[in-house]
């Protein structure tokens, strides 16, 4: 398995969630479109890897940041979420 279209802080926080069932973003993308990015590509890694949910507090930390920063929600992100299953 290649993990190209992976960011390291993605993958880390892949492996946050199999060891505690929780994530924490790094201080550096704790709000706006780095937070939003790293959310979104931690949903799509965890659908590629198949890990188990439920993903409510990951959901619920990604409406937090879309209602706090409104102007940092991107076109790609958008067709991010609608490629998830």
């Amino acid at each position: 398995m290649e993990l190209n279209e992976t960011t390291k802080t993605c993958f880390e926080l892949a492996i946050q969630w199999m060891i505690s069932g929780k994530i924490i973003l790094p201080a550096a993308c704790r709000g706006g479109p780095e937070a939003i990015a790293q959310l979104v590509g931690f949903m799509k890694f965890a659908d590629l890897l198949s890990l188990l949910g439920p993903f409510d507090s990951v959901l619920a930390m990604l409406r937090k940041q879309v209602l706090s920063h409104p102007d940092a929600l991107s076109g790609r992100h958008i067709r991010e979420v609608a490629e998830l299953p």
